[in-house]
């Protein structure tokens, strides 16, 4: 049974004051023929239960010789199918020109798989193959990496064709020698239809300077000359991630890369292969960007096929991670089932009351309540302690501010939009929002660091306030992802509520 619809979610860069939505059209397969592979006795049922997700490439849509082939396969092989045109493409709304960052589309795509795998009832424990094609094979890496909404099937394989995994390299060069004014560029393409294709100026730095996967060899020796720092851009946290195989290592990864591919170039495509551990990359020697002749996609459906047979015959153990975020929350439930309290005079912990009116306000259920418990602990309390939460929240909060200036300052210089992050990503701007959430009220800390009375947050420094409240958020990240870390922010700290606040304050 097929179906084609449409999903409508807001955009992520409208205000809430003029909320704008987009409308994402989608094409859902359900598997109506039995599959080609030999049976499984103990899989017989994940057939059914297996996702084959295409993410088409820019200016493609589902319909094209990939998208066609990728469906049908899917219905062989008993697979759900599923597609979608990104805002923008086919029938869905929206120009190119106009979107403003690479979270437009992954938001697109999370939407679509949510209303679709829900809809079919497609359980959470079930498998999700994604095939991307050049700008969807960057998408589906970033997914692999920040996909984490627990009611989203498991993913376990990833198909990368001709992935353009640093395209924004290339779209920067080219806005570079343009008029800095004009707010599109255009960018020459031999495969679009009229010589180029046009971007906003605001896209090509935010996936530049947020989503780029791989950087060029002084780039990174600039970012990384040894750690991350805790204030890097997302950009640079995916680049060391990458570069230093911090990557789900249980994912099937095949990469396809054409040898005459000028998009493309294979160097890029053996780069990347490099830096994904366990990855397979097939080098088609006559193939260009498109990869779209008939023994390409003969390839394409076998490299399908033997994914799907390697999945069902290995099923991921329950509790598994497959996604990096999974590793990471792996790691803090750990350190969370493992805290020890080395002193027994210390504050009350949180009451059940308190801790559901924190995530009503949050607008945030956790899954996992132990990982709010540890971004509540203080070191004077115990250990391990809110330290790496608060690191890490840190980062995030830098990512989620730097985005809201980006999307509301428009084409500020980078002075104005330093000298605002600085004042929005401080301790102090921090310890008010702590302050303002009521988390000062719930620390888990030692006697002397507390004082119990009405005026308790004014008992509290300003740095272990601020510490706090990137320790929570950083627990929100871990727990449900960036989207879900970017909303419990977004929603009580609106950008033009804090600047006139810090205004008013003179902080």
């Amino acid at each position: 049974m097929s179906q084609t619809g449409v999903v409508t979610r807001p955009l992520a860069h409208s205000c809430k004051s003029n909320q704008i939505h987009a409308h994402i059209a989608y094409r859902f397969v359900h598997p109506t023929s039995t599959s080609s592979l030999p049976p499984k006795d103990n899989n017989k049922d994940n057939k059914s239960n297996t996702t084959l997700l295409y993410l088409p490439g820019l200016q493609s849509t589902w319909s094209g010789l990939k998208g066609q082939t990728l469906e049908t396969t899917a219905s062989e092989l008993g697979l759900n199918y599923l597609s979608l045109n990104y805002q923008g493409h086919g029938t869905s709304s929206g120009i190119i020109k106009e979107i403003l960052s690479l979270e437009e589309w992954l938001l697109d795509i999370e939407a679509v798989l949510l209303k679709t795998l829900s809809t079919a009832k497609v359980p959470s424990s079930s498998n999700l193959i994604i095939v991307g094609s050049s700008l969807g094979g960057w998408l589906a890496l970033l997914l692999s990496l920040f996909l984490t909404k627990p009611q989203l099937p498991q993913i376990r394989g990833l198909i990368l064709i001709a992935p353009a995994v640093n395209a924004s390299h290339r779209w920067s060069n080219t806005a570079d020698h343009m008029n800095n004014a004009a707010s599109v560029v255009s960018i020459p393409s031999e495969y679009a239809d009229q010589g180029c294709i046009q971007l906003n100026r605001h896209l090509i730095k935010d996936a530049n300077e947020r989503w780029c996967i791989l950087m060029q060899p002084q780039q990174q020796q600039q970012h990384f000359p040894a750690a991350p720092s805790p204030s890097c851009g997302e950009g640079n946290s995916l680049a060391y991630l990458l570069k230093h195989k911090l990557i789900d290592t249980t994912l099937i990864i095949d990469i396809l890369a054409g040898a005459l591919d000028s998009v493309v170039p294979f160097a890029t495509a053996e780069a990347l292969a490099g830096t994904l551990p366990g990855s397979n990359l097939h080098i088609v020697e006559n193939g260009d960007h498109r990869l779209s002749s008939s023994s390409d996609l003969e390839l394409l459906v076998d490299i399908v096929e033997r994914q799907v047979e390697s999945i069902l015959s290995v099923p991921v153990p329950e509790g598994q991670a497959t996604t990096f975020d999974g590793l990471i929350k792996q790691k803090f439930l750990a350190a969370a089932s493992e805290i020890t309290y080395h002193i027994e005079e210390r504050s009350p912990d949180p009451t059940e009351s308190q801790l559901v009116d924190l995530e009503t306000k949050l607008d945030y259920t956790f899954k996992e309540r132990d990982l709010l418990r540890l971004a509540l602990t203080h070191k004077s309390a115990a250990a391990p302690s809110s330290t790496t939460f608060s690191w890490l929240g840190d980062s995030i909060l830098q990512l989620i501010i730097s985005s809201q200036l980006a999307a509301s300052e428009g084409y500020a210089s980078s002075g104005r939009l330093t000298e605002l992050r600085s004042l929005l990503a401080s301790r102090e701007h921090f310890a008010e929002c702590c302050v303002q959430i009521g988390l000062d009220k719930m620390l888990i800390a030692g006697k002397g660091m507390t004082v119990e009375n009405e005026k308790l947050d004014r008992k509290l420094s300003v740095g272990v306030l601020g510490e706090l409240f990137e320790a929570v958020l950083g627990a929100v990240f871990v727990d449900g992802g960036m989207v879900a870390a970017r909303h419990a922010y977004v929603k009580n700290f609106p950008l033009e509520q804090e600047l006139k606040r810090m205004k008013k304050e003179q902080i």
